[in-house]
C-alpha cells in the first residue's frame, strides 16, 4: 500500500467515527431561571437521532440531587426522543447539573445541562404598571 492509500483509509475511518455520534439536541443547555426552594424542576431535552440505530447504554447525572428518564428501546435513524431531568432544588443559590448520555454511537458521552437559581420565594413582577413620563403614559 502506498502512503496515499493509507492516508485515505485513515480519513475514511475517522469520518465514519465522527458520523457515528449523531445525537442532535434542540437545546443542549436549558436555563430554568428562578426555581422555588424545595420545588423540583423538570426539563425535557428534545433530541433527534441523526445517525444509525441508537441504543442508550447508560445515563449519568452530576449528582444525586438529579434524576433522569430516557428511552430504553432502540431509537431509529431520524427519530425524535426525549430525555427528562428533574432537579430536587433543595439548596439555595445557583445550580448547573449535567446529564451524560452513553450510547453505541460514540466512545464519548453526549452532554446536556440544566441550570438556574434556587430562591426562597418566587417574585412575579409582570403586569401593567401605569407610569407617566412627561406627556406619555407608559405601560399601556
Amino acid at each position: 500500500m502506498n502512503n496515499k492509500t493509507i492516508i485515505l483509509s485513515l480519513l475514511a475511518m475517522a469520518s465514519a467515527d465522527a458520523m457515528a455520534q449523531r445525537i442532535q439536541a434542540k437545546n443542549e443547555i436549558i436555563d430554568c431561571g428562578n426555581v422555588v426552594y424545595e420545588s423540583p424542576v423538570t426539563v425535557k431535552f428534545e433530541l433527534t437521532n441523526k445517525g444509525n440505530d441508537l441504543n442508550i447504554d447508560q445515563v449519568r447525572v452530576s449528582c444525586g440531587c438529579t434524576t433522569v428518564d430516557y428511552p430504553r428501546q432502540t431509537i431509529s435513524r431520524g427519530d425524535a426522543f426525549t430525555v427528562t431531568a428533574t432537579y430536587d432544588a433543595r439548596q439555595l443559590g445557583h445550580f448547573e447539573k449535567e446529564v451524560a448520555i452513553f450510547s453505541n454511537s460514540s466512545k464519548t458521552p453526549f452532554y446536556l445541562k440544566m441550570r438556574g437559581v434556587v430562591v426562597e420565594e418566587a417574585n412575579d413582577f409582570t403586569g401593567n404598571f401605569q407610569h407617566t413620563v412627561g406627556q406619555k403614559l407608559c405601560g399601556v
